[in-house]
């Protein structure tokens, strides 16, 4: 028997432990509708999700918030795509979301960062089992409309930097989910083909996927998801910085970048191995 879309959802790998969503199907007063997120809310959780940072401004809070937001919900659906159940629409309160604090270690560092665990309706949700990438970037460009006309109006970064972070969210997510399954290149045409779809916010032609290896070990390869919109992490007070995957960064300097990445997880790792 064919397992139901929920049943998938909630074996869903944990691509990033702790920060992964936990899903539920049951309504908790706890949740609050991505479609109607309490106006005092939204202050707070743009403050805690750059609760690391000295001093953001109102837009790169505003940025990191919906960069979470959006990746904790669309990782789910790109996920359950790639399964055979694309999101066609939505009704009512069709997705309901709870932040939580994960404390993390990397690199000798420690910190804590915001998170968010996700409510599902099942009865709001319409998937098809057929490849539908307009249906899907309109679904999420109506999931996070009323959000993102809040947060344009608190933070002053405009909605069209909002849908870019949310389109960077989709080519991340389809590439994560697809790299677990062995089906990267599937996954990196199909969310393509959401963000070149003409017609929705989302639509954007700068997101794109390059493969690096290294020089010193050709075998040693990963395909990197190009930004289009921007994180403003380069606005950081005292920390400036453009990111490895941004868009205001050249192509060499990106790529030597995550050959530097490579050299520390892939290739550190083999040797070790041998």
């Amino acid at each position: 028997m064919r397992q139901t879309w929920q049943d998938l959802a909630v074996a869903l790998p944990r691509l990033d432990d702790d920060f992964s969503p936990v899903i539920q199907f049951q309504p908790a007063p706890d949740f609050a509708a991505l479609n109607d997120i309490p106006e005092a809310a939204l202050p707070r959780w743009m403050a805690d999700a750059a609760i690391d940072v000295e001093g953001p401004d109102a837009k790169l809070r505003a940025a990191y918030l919906m960069g979470d937001l959006s990746f904790a919900v669309v990782q789910t659906f790109a996920a359950l795509a790639l399964r055979g159940y694309w999101v066609v629409a939505s009704h009512a309160s069709p997705v309901g979301v709870r932040p939580r604090f994960v404390h993390w270690t990397e690199d000798g560092e420690n910190g804590v960062s915001q998170t968010f665990d996700l409510f599902l309706n099942p009865d709001s949700l319409v998937f098809s089992h057929a490849p539908s990438p307009y249906a899907f970037a309109r679904t999420i460009e109506d999931l996070f409309s009323p959000i993102v006309k809040a947060m344009t109006h608190q933070s002053k970064l405009s909605n069209t930097a909002f849908h870019r972070l949310i389109g960077d969210s989709i080519a991340y997510a389809f590439l994560a989910h697809g790299r677990v399954l062995d089906r990267e290149q599937e996954a990196m045409v199909a969310a393509l083909s959401i963000l070149r779809e003409p017609g929705t916010k989302l639509t954007n032609r700068k997101v794109r996927f390059d493969h690096i290896t290294l020089p010193e070990a050709p075998e040693i390869g990963q395909w990197l998801r190009v930004r289009g919109g921007c994180c403003r992490a380069y606005t950081r007070p005292g920390k400036p910085d453009y990111c490895t995957t941004c868009v205001l960064r050249d192509d060499e300097s990106r790529a030597e970048r995550f050959r530097n990445y490579l050299r520390r997880t892939r290739l550190r790792a083999d040797a070790e191995k041998s």
